[in-house]
C-alpha cells in the first residue's frame, strides 16, 4: 500500500493532498482547487500559521498561481472515496486527465 505510514484519516487526507498538488506541479497547473470533505484540513490549508499535519502541504501549495480551497460534503465526495478504496486494495496506481474511466 503507498499509504502504509498513514496513521489517522487526517493524515491520509494531507498524504493524498500533498501526492496531488505534486501531481500539479509536475503537470505545470499554475491554478488548483482543493476540495475535500475534511473539515480539519480545509481548515488547517486555510490558515495563516503552519501546523505539522499540513506544513509539507503549504510548501507545495506556494507553487501555484491561484488556489481555491472549499469544503464539500461526503456525498458529494464518492468518486474520491470510491479511488481511495482501489487505491487502498492496490488496484490503482495511474492517473487520467479527462474522462472517468468505468470502474470508478
Amino acid at each position: 500500500m503507498p499509504f502504509e505510514h498513514a496513521h489517522s484519516p487526517l493524515h491520509m487526507e494531507v498524504e493524498v493532498c500533498k501526492a496531488s498538488l505534486i501531481l500539479g506541479i509536475q503537470q505545470g497547473w499554475k491554478d488548483i482547487d482543493i476540495e475535500s470533505d475534511s473539515i480539519l484540513l480545509v481548515a488547517g490549508l486555510g490558515r495563516e500559521e503552519e501546523d505539522l499535519s499540513d506544513m509539507e502541504c503549504k510548501e507545495y501549495m506556494r507553487a501555484f498561481q491561484t488556489i481555491r480551497i472549499r469544503h464539500i460534503d461526503s456525498e458529494a465526495n464518492g468518486v474520491a472515496n470510491r479511488l481511495a478504496h482501489l487505491a487502498n486494495r492496490g488496484f490503482i496506481n495511474d492517473v487520467w486527465l479527462g474522462e472517468t474511466p468505468a470502474n470508478i
